[in-house]
């Protein structure tokens, strides 16, 4: 008796130590295959990049050769907004029956945030709590977009874009709103709404004044509106090559005054 169990417990401890070692076994070659299946994986996603790397570069390298294709027959079309000062004040003197009323407002477009502290500072914009980029818009009152200046840093302030980068002849009628306050050039009537001054309150003829005003100013903002269906400039934008970002606001707004001349918009001010 004592033999048979002394030899019962020998098999036992022997068919424990067996499973074990197939356990053992099993895990190892288990591991061996996840390791291979991550090698081939690792493999599989670095492809995958360059070829994806390979195909954001080619569709960046499409978008901007359309939009430079875009760019010469909108301008062919005379459709594209004057870039400077000079060109600005041409077309208002060859153009006097349209430009007679004229809008000028700001607007701006998110960028992504830069890797550069100073950048960032520049380019946060605390009104659109954003980094963003900024341009002045010039409209005249038949609803094309005349003028378009350089594109500046998101926290540069509108009128220190009008002060420093156009000019307007006398004997214009100008809408702008609160934001240019003191923002007067000599010969220019500027129709503006009245700011609530610190402390006090507006009066309800002076209410009422300014509800008129921003009735007929609304037009510059259906106007940036119209431009900004354009998703690249109403979106973020991440395409930084060849400058693309300070240039594409021109194209959406040629765009906008291509539709103008196909389709014009009818307000009634009266």
């Amino acid at each position: 008796m004592h033999k048979n169990r002394f030899y019962a417990r020998r098999k036992l401890l022997e068919i424990i130590s067996n499973k074990k070692a197939l356990q053992n076994k099993t895990m190892n070659e288990r591991l061996r295959e996840l390791l291979k299946s991550r090698d081939m994986w690792k493999e599989e996603a670095m492809k995958l990049k360059k070829e994806n790397l390979n195909l954001h570069h080619q569709i960046s390298m499409i978008v901007h050769g359309l939009r430079t294709i875009l760019d010469r027959e909108l301008e062919s079309a005379e459709t594209m907004p004057t870039r400077t000062d000079e060109e600005f004040l041409e077309i208002l003197s060859t153009n006097k029956d349209e430009t007679g009323i004229l809008f000028h407002d700001g607007t701006e477009r998110e960028i992504p945030r830069p890797q550069d502290e100073e950048e960032q500072k520049e380019n946060y914009s605390g009104k659109k709590k954003k980094h963003t980029v900024k341009n002045a818009v010039i409209v005249s009152c038949c609803c094309t977009i005349l003028y378009i200046s350089q594109t500046l840093c998101g926290n540069v302030h509108d009128k220190r874009i009008a002060d420093k980068n156009y000019t307007f002849p006398s004997s214009i009628v100008l809408y702008q709103d609160s934001g240019y306050q003191g923002f007067h050039p000599e010969g220019v009537t500027i129709i503006q709404p009245t700011k609530e001054p610190k402390g006090k309150l507006l009066t309800e003829q002076q209410k009422t004044e300014n509800r008129k005003i921003s009735s007929v100013r609304v037009l510059v903002e259906h106007i940036i509106g119209s431009t900004k269906r354009c998703r690249i400039v109403k979106d973020e934008c991440r395409l930084r090559k060849n400058d693309f970002i300070k240039h594409v606001l021109h194209t959406c707004a040629a765009l906008h005054n291509f539709r103008i001349k196909i389709n014009p918009f009818r307000y009634n001010f009266n």
